[in-house]
């Protein structure tokens, strides 16, 4: 993103010269991938950073903002804006992610200064993650599925999924399948190898990850994981499934 540098923030030109008060505007519309940003605060005309306004009300997706500096990650739900307080850190340095593609424009406005407390709309993030789920099953020597089910004007999102082999009389390896995750609108499925080694006491090893940013669930359909048989003498698997809905 080009880099412009900050204006003043309040209407008033006195006050903008004499309290040094500066905005930093930007505006994201997103594509697949997070996109990042990085610059000087003297390349930007500000001497200090101290708060943020997000603005997300263009968005269907939830917005996460990570402050390479800090650390400090910012999890702004779709249809909210607010302010937020940064921690101090002497560089304007970001990642950003949204899965909401094109439709999802963010608008930020990096600040210079505190608004007071009482100002403060934006939500905690446990509250910016909506209603979160989690979901768990197991199976020995069968099919094991979990559903995460539709539910009527909400979309879910998927944060984690997390499958524990155990072994068999004869080591397998099968292809364990997650349906209905949204690819800009489009219905994919995703795959997951899990093998089963050989034992029937022995354990397997992990398959599965954590998703930053989350996947969304296509509108109006359930997502289901399939893990097929690990075969004779499999005493165990079992699977979780943690995510929320917006």
């Amino acid at each position: 993103m080009p880099q412009q540098p900050a204006i003043g923030f309040f209407n008033d030109r006195d006050i903008n010269q004499n309290n040094a008060a500066r905005a930093f505007p930007q505006t994201y519309t997103f594509g697949v991938t997070p996109q990042t940003f990085k610059a000087s605060l003297a390349d930007i005309g500000m001497g200090t950073l101290s708060m943020l306004w997000v603005d997300n009300t263009q968005s269907p997706t939830p917005t996460v903002i990570v402050m390479a500096g800090t650390g400090q990650r910012l999890v702004i739900a779709a249809g909210v804006q607010g302010f937020i307080k940064l921690l101090p850190y002497d560089n304007l340095d970001f990642s950003i992610a949204n899965a909401g593609g094109a439709a999802a424009i963010v608008n930020l406005l990096w600040l210079n200064i505190a608004p007071d407390s009482t100002f403060l709309t934006a939500p905690a993030q446990g509250a910016a993650l909506g209603t979160p789920f989690v979901l768990s099953a197991t199976a020995a020597a069968a099919i094991l599925t979990l559903t995460v089910p539709a539910l009527a004007g909400r979309t879910a999102y998927i944060t984690a999924v997390n499958i524990i082999p155990g072994g068999a009389t004869a080591a397998a390896v099968v292809d364990a399948t997650l349906t209905n995750i949204s690819n800009g609108g489009v219905a994919q499925t995703m795959h997951f190898t899990v093998g089963a080694p050989l034992g029937a006491g022995v354990a397997g090893s992990n398959a599965g990850d954590n998703f930053f940013p989350a996947l969304p669930i296509m509108p109006g359909l359930s997502s289901v994981l399939t893990i097929p048989s690990l075969g004779a003498g499999n005493t165990n698997v079992s699977a979780y499934i943690t995510g929320y809905y917006l």
